[in-house]
């Protein structure tokens, strides 16, 4: 049973060996491959780099749009700072008032000192607080530059990818049409060959 178990993978390996060993085979082979990457993985995944430099210029819109609602919160805190700083300035202007009156007055200790706690806890706000305003001013007029800046570049990468496109597409049409009537009148070297052998 051995010696035919043998035999039977001498012949199986030898009708490997000649088939592989064969250039008809590696020719129908070559025809095969190309047959089904041609039509299936052709169809199925296109390395097209048009389609890359378009999703890139894509995320620079969506990006830009992200950078739109950021400078609107940073202008919102901007407002929202610069009302608090009016309100501080204006309630320690009350309170210092008190604080004179309640000096002149010779009143109770306790609320005078109360008062010019609060004097001192609306400077230190003020003091606090004026420099965030200031740094948040220059946020927005950078976000801002940005904002109209990415818009010219990127309506430019999309004028420049267009032309591109339209260059690339004309010369390819131009090179498979003249690749095509080469075909036409010389053929193909090894198809031809194989043909005369089939003749």
């Amino acid at each position: 049973w051995n010696l035919v178990n043998l035999v039977i993978g001498g012949v199986v390996l030898g009708f490997l060996l000649m088939i592989i060993t064969s250039k008809k085979f590696w020719r129908a082979l070559k025809y095969f491959s190309e047959f089904i990457a041609n039509y299936t993985i052709g169809l199925a995944i296109e390395l097209n780099p048009f389609a890359i430099l378009e999703s890139k210029i894509d995320q620079g819109y969506r990006d830009r749009n992200t950078l739109y609602k950021q400078s609107a919160k940073l202008k919102g805190k901007h407002s929202e700072l610069m009302d608090k700083l009016k309100d501080k300035e204006q309630e320690l202007q009350l309170n210092a008032q008190k604080v004179k009156i309640l000096q002149n007055e010779k009143g109770n200790i306790r609320q005078i000192d109360l008062y010019a706690n609060n004097v001192l806890r609306c400077r230190e706000y003020i003091d606090n607080v004026t420099p965030i305003v200031g740094d948040l001013d220059k946020l927005i007029k950078f976000a801002d530059m940005a904002y109209e800046e990415s818009g010219m570049m990127l309506e430019d990468a999309k004028l420049d990818l267009e032309a591109k496109k339209d260059l690339y597409y004309s010369v390819t049409t131009g090179l498979s049409a003249v690749s095509s009537a080469m075909k036409a009148f010389k053929g193909d070297d090894e198809l031809n060959r194989d043909a005369e052998k089939a003749l």
